[in-house]
């Protein structure tokens, strides 16, 4: 299993080998993502890479806890949301941060390919009020989160 001892992040391709933890992130299935990340804690280490098909350059590259991080019900504040499945799914949420994070604390303090971090991410997304159990877990994995200024100089 990949980890930061190791010095090599695992990494796979979005189209051609993506990890069953990405796949449940990315249909928002977020019951089936606490459960494989609970029983296969290696892939919150692993990176997801989209490369452009001509000249293999980097698209995007992130963690599943960047991906988390980018989805409204994450960032938002749970009395902000309106609707009970909204609410369970912020609540949902909260649990895979904190898989993911048990899983492979180093990812707070992992930049994407953009130089964001989890952190960064989230707060993009707030509306409002942010989700202060996220962003509490977050920084109780890496303190020192902010005092990293994004891309925007944030």
């Amino acid at each position: 299993p990949p980890s930061a001892s190791s010095g090599t992040p695992k990494e796979v391709d979005y189209y051609l080998n993506p990890t069953e933890l990405f796949r449940w992130i990315n249909y928002r299935r977020w019951d089936g993502a606490r459960t494989r990340a609970q029983s296969h804690p290696d892939e919150a280490a692993t990176w997801i890479v989209s490369r452009h098909s001509s000249d293999g350059r980097i698209l995007w590259r992130h963690l599943p806890l960047h991906l988390v991080c980018m989805q409204r019900e994450a960032s938002v504040s749970v009395e902000d949301l309106g609707d009970s499945n909204a609410v369970l799914a912020a609540r949902q949420m909260e649990h895979l941060v904190d898989i993911l994070l048990d899983s492979y604390p180093e990812g707070a303090s992992s930049p994407d390919d953009q130089g964001m971090l989890p952190l960064h991410l989230l707060l993009s997304k707030a509306e409002n009020e942010p989700n202060e159990r996220v962003i509490n877990l977050i920084l109780t994995s890496f303190p020192n989160a902010v005092d990293v200024k994004d891309k925007f100089g944030r």
